[in-house]
């Protein structure tokens, strides 16, 4: 799901992948976990928390709804291997 990261500056929080099954969407179940993780790695030190999603509206306006933004610092790359 996630791990910590410390920098020189900051302790950061990485999520790496959430899944909430469609048939629970559009109930809180989302919201809820996104603040109780919120606050406990906050609570654990963190600072900051980076997170990757699904690159589509829906995931976007989750997120935004929630305070996230679109991070300028970063930049997801990938390679088909063969």
């Amino acid at each position: 799901m996630g791990y910590y990261k410390e920098f020189d500056d900051l302790m950061a929080f990485f999520i790496e992948e959430i899944v909430i099954f469609a048939d629970c969407h559009n109930k809180g179940y989302g919201s809820e976990l996104m603040t109780t993780l919120q606050n406990e790695v906050t609570a654990n030190g963190a600072e900051h928390i980076e997170l990757i999603s699904v690159n589509d509206l829906h995931h976007m306006h989750f997120y935004e709804k929630l305070g996230y933004y679109k991070a300028n610092n970063l930049i997801m790359m990938g390679k088909h291997l063969s």
